[in-house]
């Protein structure tokens, strides 16, 4: 933590000798996680800086809602973005039963990105978390089935605005973009 200048007790670092791989280093974040919410992000990703604002707002207003998620914007290369925050009205917001979420997410009415919902941490450990589909060393593919399994959860919500930033790098497939 010393390191990353981040003098904060709630904030926990966790190095493994051995490398588990994407899906099983995801997997171990979560087997750890304390506390009543939870989330991933990628070491090259980004949420605004009143992403977490917004989705408290939420959770305090709903407090039984089982993940938020929101649209992303994406980062092309390796620019430094200047982050701002993003307004959020009431019209951005959509409240969703599992069926409904996955309709909208199947006919591209939503955007998002299946890992980066802020999820409550029981409901996300009975999902399963992320599942590995390949052998792959990245867990390529395993984010479409969370978001499929994110059906099987009754209260879903999510915020029409881009407040997860997703870098491309170039050359790199983009394999968060549905369809």
């Amino acid at each position: 933590s010393e390191k990353l200048n981040i003098y904060d007790n709630r904030i926990v670092f966790l190095n493994y000798s051995e490398n588990l791989g994407e899906v099983g280093n995801m997997n171990k974040l979560l087997a750890n996680a304390k506390g009543s919410y939870f989330t991933w992000l990628g070491d090259d990703d980004l949420f605004v800086p009143n992403f977490l604002e917004e989705v408290y707002k939420i959770i305090n207003a709903k407090p039984n809602v089982d993940v938020v998620f929101s649209s992303y914007g994406e980062i092309i290369g390796e620019k430094t973005p200047v982050l701002q925050n993003i307004n959020v009205n009431p019209a951005m917001i959509r409240f969703l039963s599992g069926r409904e979420f996955l309709h909208l997410y199947f006919e591209n009415a939503i955007k998002l990105i299946s890992c980066y919902g802020i999820f409550n941490i029981h409901k996300i450990k009975e999902i399963g978390g992320i599942e590995a589909l390949n052998d792959t060393p990245i867990g390529l593919y395993g984010e479409y089935w969370l978001i499929i399994r994110c059906g099987l959860l009754n209260r879903i919500t999510h915020i029409d605005a881009p407040l997860t930033i997703y870098r491309d790098h170039k050359g790199v497939m983009t394999y968060f973009t549905p369809f």
